[in-house]
């Protein structure tokens, strides 16, 4: 591969053999490497995409991939269909997978609250609470809809670990320091299961662990500091239209959420460092 990776050329890329086909005459990863990644690409991609400026690949992730040709390439989420997000066991045993980059990204996280018997309300988790698109939240909102029901989509910072076979989120929704506790794990071998089995002991529900089948790059968050993510409630404009959505106050943002970012990023550079 040349120093310099060429962009896409200009004009309308409409479909993913287009991309893919990109791919392969810019790089020299494997026919296998593109077509595993070219699964679950918009066709809608956009016009005039320069591959290279609008992020959709990297020098370095080809020349990654084309170093190991069982890697695969980072799907950067954006430029793909919503893929699904499942809590992860601790006892899963692709957990002993190497995460090969560590990030922080944005998440939506869709409540349920239903007006019960003696004005009293009940608050429902969904399996398929979360996502990585508020479009996607929203989606869903729509077709749990029953009478009596209102909803919050919360937006939800989160640090993302990267393997090749599966993309792991963590996030800690019931406390004001996230993953301030056992902060030291990320100080060691970057092994997905290192650190999932480490946030065991924490409160039930409080750490929770997400995975997408995949290496992929999630939207980074609008947010930082001590600032607070947005969230929204659900309006009802009548059973025969789409909900409408009210911004309300936002969530809770977990300063120690950037420290594990950087201490997990650490650790994966000194691995590949030999130290």
């Amino acid at each position: 591969m040349s120093q310099a990776t060429p962009d896409y050329p200009r004009g309308t890329v409409s479909t993913a053999q287009l991309l893919a086909n990109w791919v392969g005459m810019n790089s020299t990863v494997s026919a296998q490497q593109i077509s595993e990644w070219s699964g679950g690409l918009k066709a809608e991609i956009g016009e005039n995409l320069s591959a290279r400026n609008q992020g959709l690949f990297s020098n370095s992730e080809l020349a990654r991939c084309e170093r190991n040709p069982r890697a695969r390439l980072e799907k950067v989420a954006v430029y793909f269909r919503d893929p699904p997000l499942v809590q992860c066991a601790a006892n899963a045993p692709d957990l002993d997978a190497r995460f090969h980059k560590a990030s922080l990204g944005q998440i939506y996280y869709l409540t349920n609250t239903r007006n019960a018997w003696h004005s009293t309300t009940i608050h429902q988790y969904s399996p398929r609470a979360f996502s990585i698109f508020r479009q996607t939240a929203n989606e869903r909102a729509e077709k749990q809809r029953t009478q009596g029901s209102s909803f919050h989509i919360s937006e939800w910072p989160s640090l993302v670990l990267q393997s090749d076979e599966i993309t792991l989120i963590g996030l800690e929704i019931n406390a004001d320091q996230q993953f301030a506790r056992f902060s030291e794990v990320f100080d060691g071998e970057p092994v997905l299961s290192r650190v999932v089995r480490a946030y065991q002991s924490a409160p039930r529900n409080s750490v929770i662990w997400l995975r997408a089948e995949g290496n992929y790059k999630l939207p980074e968050p609008a947010f930082s500091g001590d600032q607070t993510g947005r969230r929204w409630r659900s309006v009802s404009q009548g059973s025969n239209y789409w909900l409408g959505w009210s911004e309300t106050s936002g969530t809770r943002v977990a300063a120690g959420l950037a420290d594990a970012q950087k201490r997990a990023a650490k650790s994966i550079r000194r691995s590949a460092s030999g130290n």
